[in-house]
């Protein structure tokens, strides 16, 4: 073991470096500037913090939220590491303590934010530290390229000019050249050492999916995860409320994180999922950030991302504990218009800013109710577009946004006798307004600003509200006072140079740049949409993207890998492809996938009786086939481009052009009992051509004859030299694949009938909610076996 792996144990507890780590603790010892990319879980935070128990000095580390930074500090603090954070929630006795511990060196790593580094006072007390080195962690922050730009970091550069630090490193999960560039430029990095480094998360699953019925697919994955927890991503906050309804119509607990939500709760929320063993939550991509939950098993995209590098940085937060995990995305050709609209929004036509300014032109106050819809609905663009055009004119100081309501404040520049002069010098109505004032506000307002209720001002001395204004006007130009009026909440202060600019041309908004950045946005679009339907290795594609060479063949185990596999003479000419696509023309694209399954099984729901679908040529013909099972081959199909799946708000079933060069099964009222004779044999030739392309492997084989013996799982699982969760989850894919698998190998009569009551009620229960409602608890690895028996059992029994 070397002297950094004896480091690394002594500090941490670790005994070998993750892929990367220890080249780029190297490159930050020997004080070279370091920019490196790496994945979310792939231990970027162990290459800043072991270096700084190495080095001299203390390191600063700039990190994004409150909340991480301590959690970061508390843990390493528990581990005798120490290490703090200065930030907004400390009183201040409290960052003088911590300060002056810093000054006297007792701190190794001290975590601060971006916005702390416009502190003067704290800027002067950071130039009497030794610094060891500079750590900015999500440096992607720092570009506008990045997903989570963030104007503070900006200034992180400038603001430690005067401050003497040996080297910089810049940490970030995803970054693309144009990030990256952007990172060494405005941090001022020297030729830095960039270290792309792992990207290949060999636990994680790939798994795309074009379904149109995101809810009933969500159901089914988590159903079938044997423990631990799954985070849900939603592209809106509607469809994140209507995932988060429809689980918990099918008995699933979950809780919900978007941007509309009150802080409190979005906090309870969050800490529910973080604190909660097996726990769910259905968000907005506004949840994550600093996440390091360790057992999610599954992440699932319900729509598609606007670009990979956001797709991965979610995704990558499954599997932190270095078990198998999954990554899902499930997409509709409808995901396409969502995110267009997203990327329209965020880059407006000039004409719309043409507009907001016109707008602010107008206005004869200096801050005015910031309601988004309401100047959306004056000047006909989106709410959406005016956010962005609002955001871009802050950036460029011609106003400011006031988020939290505040009193109108006044203060007197004159003394009070000069005052009382004044008013008997000028009219009327300024007489009563200065009047009025001087009797409502405290002799404090001579020396500092003091608030002032001017509507209690207006009722009580019966003044006008333009009387008002056009007074305190008069008296601000003449120097008597100043005054700031009330902001509400959200409200938007129109600074003073906006009276300076006749046009939009005289703010400096670099619309060529802006417009170049949108055609970047919509080819990162076009590579997630590749992405989805590649039918290359899913993680080879990701790595390539990624520049991230490390690496050979394909994974194995994504759907991809899986479909070649599965799929291996499976297409064009079976019988079932045949009757299915013949379905689907035969209903001429007007239904939906349900609708086509009940039809081909001979269901009797009110849409079958409704549109008198019982009389058509192909209703029944695959009769003996679950609807479960033929939902699926339609799905499948879907994805292998045989089938048609609209993006209209209740998506159609369609036969492709692909599948109607396939389709070669002719019908006539002659034949179609013969038809529907054949089908009968069909799931036997399925079984039978299927099992000729995939044979049993002989683990299974092994795992079976174990239990045919009669041992139990505990035994089966030594024998096999495995886990009983590796028994279990090679099983489960098995009894799905294999008909000859018999659960009466595998658990007691009275076992499996318990389970099988439990999910026929609730097909969708979690397996630790089926263990509550045993009568007598059973091992949960043989648990999952025999539920895995019962639901293949029920689609096979199903009848609609």
């Amino acid at each position: 073991m070397g002297m950094l792996e004896n480091y690394l144990q002594k500090y941490f507890a670790f005994k070998d470096f993750r892929n990367g780590q220890k080249e780029i603790i190297e490159s930050i010892l020997n004080k070279k500037d370091t920019l490196v990319v790496m994945p979310t879980g792939g231990g970027k935070s162990i290459c800043y913090q072991l270096p700084a128990m190495l080095l001299e000095g203390t390191a600063i580390i700039i990190s994004p939220l409150i909340a991480l930074m301590k959690d970061q500090a508390d843990a390493l603090a528990k581990t005798e590491i120490p290490a703090t954070f200065i930030n907004s929630s400390l009183d201040f006795s409290e960052y003088n303590a911590r300060m002056e511990k810093a000054l006297n060196g007792q701190y190794k790593l001290l975590y601060i934010s971006p916005e702390r580094l416009e502190n003067s006072y704290f800027i002067a007390m950071l130039s009497r530290l030794h610094v060891s080195f500079l750590a900015v962690d999500e440096a992607h922050c720092i570009s506008e390229w990045g997903h989570d730009f963030r104007p503070a970091y900006l200034n992180i550069a400038k603001a430690l000019d005067n401050i003497h630090i040996s080297h910089i490193v810049a940490l970030t999960a995803t970054a693309t050249p144009e990030v990256q560039n952007d990172i060494v430029k405005i941090l001022h990095m020297d030729s830095p050492n960039l270290m792309i480094r792992g990207f290949d998360r060999k636990n994680l699953n790939y798994i795309t999916e074009q379904t149109g019925n995101k809810l009933e697919r969500t159901c089914e994955i988590i159903a079938n995860t044997r423990e631990g927890s799954s985070i849900i991503y939603c592209g809106s906050r509607k469809n994140t409320e209507e995932i988060h309804n429809g689980l918990k119509n099918n008995g699933i607990a979950a809780v919900m994180y978007h941007g509309g939500m009150s802080n409190e709760e979005r906090k309870r929320n969050q800490e529910k999922f973080i604190n909660d063993g097996n726990s769910i939550i259905v968000a907005t991509n506004a949840f994550g950030m600093g996440i390091d939950k360790s057992n999610v098993r599954n992440v699932i995209h319900c729509n598609l991302t606007g670009s990979i590098e956001a797709y991965y940085q979610e995704a990558g937060r499954a599997g932190r504990d270095g078990l198998p995990a999954n990554c899902y995305l499930l997409y509709a050709n409808s995901d396409l218009r969502l995110q267009k609209y997203f990327i329209d929004s965020s880059y407006p036509p000039k004409n719309d800013f043409v507009k907001i300014f016109d707008y602010l032109k107008l206005q004869d106050r200096q801050s005015i109710n910031h309601n988004e819809a309401k100047i959306a609905a004056t000047v006909g663009i989106s709410e959406a577009k005016v956010n962005t055009i609002l955001n871009y004119f802050e950036r460029c100081k011609v106003i400011s946004r006031q988020n939290a309501a505040e009193n109108a404040k006044i203060k007197f520049s004159e003394s009070k006798e000069e005052l009382l002069k004044f008013i008997h010098k000028t009219t009327r109505r300024r007489a009563d307004v200065l009047e009025a004032i001087l009797r409502n506000v405290t002799t404090e307002a001579m020396l500092r600003y003091v608030d002032i209720d001017v509507n209690y001002i207006l009722r009580k001395y019966d003044i006008k509200e333009n009387i008002f204004h056009e007074a305190v006007r008069y008296f601000k130009l003449l120097n008597l006072l100043d005054f700031q009026e009330a902001r509400d909440a959200n409200s938007i202060i129109i600074e003073n140079n906006f009276t300076n600019f006749d046009n939009l041309n005289e703010i400096n908004i670099n619309f060529e740049n802006l417009y170049y950045r949108k055609s970047v946005a919509e080819e990162k679009l076009k590579t997630m949409q590749e992405y989805a339907d590649t039918k290359e290795c899913k993680r080879n594609f990701i790595l390539n993207y990624f520049n991230d060479y490390i690496y050979s063949g394909n994974c194995e185990k994504c759907s991809s890998c899986n479909k070649s596999k599965s799929q291996s003479g499976k297409f064009p000419h079976s019988e079932m492809l045949q009757l299915i696509l013949a379905g689907a023309a035969e209903l001429n694209g007007k239904f939906g996938r349900y609708v086509l399954a009940e039809y081909l099984k001979g269901g009797k729901s009110e849409k079958i009786k409704q549109y008198e679908l019982h009389k058509g040529e192909l209703y029944g013909v695959l009769s003996d086939i679950s609807k479960e099972k033929l939902i699926k081959q339609i799905d499948d199909f879907v994805d292998n481009r045989l089938l048609n799946i609209s993006d209209s708000k209740y998506p159609t079933i369609s036969v492709s052009t692909t599948g109607k060069s396939l389709l070669t099964h002719k019908i006539r009222p002659l034949n179609i009992k013969y038809a529907k004779q054949e089908s009968a044999a069909i799931p036997k030739a399925i079984v039978k051509t299927h099992t000729h392309v995939e044979k049993i492997p002989e683990d299974i084989k092994k795992i079976n004859n174990l239990f045919a013996s009669g041992l139990s799982i505990d035994e089966v699982a030594k024998k096999m030299k495995m886990t009983k969760g590796d028994v279990a989850n090679n099983l489960q894919k098995a009894i799905e694949l294999f008909p000859s698998l018999n659960w009466r190998d595998y658990a007691s009569a009275k076992d499996y009938q318990n389970v099988r009551q439990i999910l026929h009620k609730s097909p969708y229960l979690l397996l630790k909610d089926i263990q509550y409602q045993l009568p007598e608890a059973l091992d949960f690895s043989l648990l999952r076996v025999i539920a895995a028996f019962a639901k293949k059992e029920s689609g096979k029994e199903e009848k609609i």
